[in-house]
C-alpha cells in the first residue's frame, strides 16, 4: 500500500465511524483496519466522538460559527509582542557574548603581559667566557 492510499483510508475513518461510507468504501476501510494498528488506534479515539455526534441535530444548529471580527488583529498583536520579546532576548544574548569575548581578551592580554614583564636574569659569566660567546655572535 502506498503512503497516499494509506492517507486516503486514514482520512475516511471519521466517515466510517459515522456510517457515512458506501459499502465498497466501508469494506476497503475495514480491510485496511485489519492490518493497520495505527489506524485502529485512531479509530478507537474517533468512535466516542462519533457516538456523541448522534445527539446533535442539524436542524437545531441555527447558525454557523464564525470567528470574532477582532481575532485577526489580536493574533497579529500577539505575534508582534512575541517577535519583540524574541529580538530582545537575542540582543541580550549577543551582548553577553560580546562581554564574555572582551573579558576573555582582557584576561589573555593580562596573562601575556604578566608573562612578558618578568625581569630577565643576566648570566654572570667570567669575562673569558663572555669574550668567547661574543666572538661567535652570542651576546647577552
Amino acid at each position: 500500500m502506498t503512503p497516499e492510499e494509506h492517507s486516503t483510508l486514514r482520512e475516511m475513518l471519521g466517515a466510517f465511524s459515522l456510517g457515512d461510507l458506501s459499502e465498497a468504501e466501508a469494506t476497503a476501510v475495514q480491510a485496511h483496519l485489519d492490518g493497520c494498528a495505527d489506524c485502529r488506534r485512531d479509530l478507537a479515539e474517533i468512535v466516542p466522538l462519533a457516538q456523541s455526534l448522534t445527539y446533535v441535530s442539524a436542524k437545531r444548529v441555527s447558525e454557523v460559527a464564525s470567528p470574532d471580527p477582532d481575532l485577526g488583529r489580536r493574533i497579529r498583536a500577539a505575534v508582534a509582542v512575541e517577535r519583540a520579546q524574541h529580538w530582545r532576548r537575542a540582543r541580550t544574548r549577543r551582548s553577553l557574548l560580546v562581554a564574555a569575548a572582551v573579558l576573555a581578551i582582557v584576561a589573555v592580554g593580562w596573562a601575556w603581559r604578566s608573562a612578558t614583564r618578568c625581569p630577565r636574569r643576566r648570566l654572570h659569566l667570567p669575562s673569558r667566557s663572555r669574550r668567547w660567546l661574543s666572538r661567535r655572535g652570542w651576546t647577552e
